[in-house]
């Protein structure tokens, strides 16, 4: 791999347009905090086509994208409910013989 170039953030802009117009890549040091990295990668997927992109590569490799779906489900639920607090269950289902 390349060594690559470090250069001041605050010479980010410069550094761009230098790179769109065929120049080497460079790495720019900066620290970043955990938003700043998700909103960061929310920012070029919504670039690069967000969710309709993701959804025709979805359609054509549904064994990658549901590998990657389980990974982002929870791994368990849970809720707390206190001595005073009341959980309501609504069925959307109407009632069957089944329910008898």
């Amino acid at each position: 791999m390349a060594k690559q170039e470090l250069i001041r953030a605050e010479d980010y802009d410069d550094r761009m347009e230098s790179l769109s117009k065929g120049e080497k890549a460079v790495r720019i040091p900066r620290q970043l905090n955990r938003a700043e990295v998700v909103a960061t990668f929310l920012e070029s997927f919504e670039q690069i086509g967000g969710v309709p992109r993701m959804a025709l590569w979805a359609d054509e490799h549904p064994t990658e994208f549901y590998r990657l779906y389980a990974k982002l489900l929870p791994s368990q639920a849970t809720a707390q409910i206190g001595d005073k607090d009341e959980m309501v269950i609504r069925h959307v289902l109407p009632r069957s013989a089944l329910d008898d």
